[in-house]
């Protein structure tokens, strides 16, 4: 679902709420949506491979050594390149939740556990409207739309019921 592995280098509990840092493996052609953020800047830092990100004014081609700054409330997503990318990503000024996202993704990814949320169109909703909550990932476009659809206040429920379950599950 996520074609992604990330694992926090650095949390804002350690720096006072400065910044967290993130290292995010992409597989070839790995992507994520276009979103929005309102709570942090995003850094983006191309330690392998290549990435096509869209920043809201265009897309730029980001290769080694290369970065690129995303502010709050930018439109922005990516596409990494045929051979996928490792990046350093860094939210500032931090964020705990973004963290505990993280958090989830990995015990997710650790008990094999994606594939119980990709049964249906539903599940991976659910899924991913817990992940976007938590990350400040607003999204926009017909993804906006599924998720306002979806959410309807008995969804709403099942996805704070969701949300509590895997923060007690995977998060400290």
């Amino acid at each position: 679902m996520f074609h992604k592995h990330t694992v926090i280098l650095e949390s804002c509990r350690d720096n006072n709420g400065g910044r967290s840092v993130f290292r995010m493996a992409l597989e070839p052609y790995a992507t994520e949506l276009p979103h929005v953020h309102t709570l942090f800047r995003e850094l983006f830092y191309v330690e392998s491979g290549s990435l096509e990100l869209w920043n809201g004014f265009g897309k730029v081609h980001l290769e080694l050594a290369q970065a690129m700054s995303i502010e709050p409330h930018t439109l922005h997503h990516y596409v990494a390149g045929k051979t996928g990318a490792t990046l350093t990503v860094t939210l500032e000024p931090g964020n705990w939740n973004a963290e505990q996202a993280i958090r989830i993704m990995q015990g997710l990814e650790r008990e094999a556990a994606y594939a119980a949320f990709g049964i249906s169109d539903a599940d991976q909703l659910l899924l991913r409207a817990v992940i976007a909550e938590l990350s400040d990932a607003h999204f926009t476009g017909e993804t906006k739309e599924q998720m306002d659809a979806f959410l309807s206040p008995p969804e709403a429920e099942k996805v704070k019921a969701l949300k509590n379950a895997l923060l007690a599950h995977y998060c400290y």
